[in-house]
């Protein structure tokens, strides 16, 4: 089995393991690790967009299953594929820039948000300043990434 079918086969199995019990939810994320490994190893072959694509859409599942059933403990895991997710958009949007400068703005606000919560703050600022460099004034993703750190509001106006 190629690295590209071995990737699609386990980003389907990790889909069909969320949200079931503790046993099949390990199973989940232990299948969308072992597709954003087969991504990884594929798209360093093959040089190719749909794989770096492919590879984006198989880390933010992983990204998901751990926030959402990881149940917080896997923070730096979590940052982590979140900066992998930032560097693949990254590539993405060298080859074309207007179909992916906004989702590079967004995996960077992402990003900084997950580092921020591992304790990374450095870096997660960092993170918020690229995103809002990343995308012209104005736009949605500037948008998200500029409250990113506020405090939030304690009711006063």
């Amino acid at each position: 089995m190629s690295a590209h079918r071995l990737a699609q086969a386990l980003t389907d199995i990790g889909k069909g393991h969320s949200q079931d019990d503790e046993s099949t939810l390990a199973e989940g994320l232990a299948a969308f690790r072992g597709a954003a490994d087969a991504w990884r190893a594929w798209s360093a072959v093959a040089d190719q967009p749909a794989g770096f694509q492919e590879r984006a859409i198989t880390l933010l599942y992983l990204s998901q299953e751990l926030r959402v059933n990881g149940g917080g403990r896997q923070k730096d895991e979590i940052a982590d594929v979140d900066q992998e997710i930032v560097e693949v958009y990254r590539i993405l949007a060298e080859e074309e820039p207007y179909g992916f400068e906004g989702s590079l703005a967004i995996a960077l606000t992402n990003s900084s948000i997950s580092l921020a919560r591992a304790g990374r703050g450095e870096e997660a600022v960092d993170a918020l300043r690229d995103a809002s460099a990343s995308c012209p004034a104005g736009t949605a993703s500037t948008r998200l990434a500029g409250p990113a750190f506020e405090a939030p509001s304690r009711g006063r106006t």
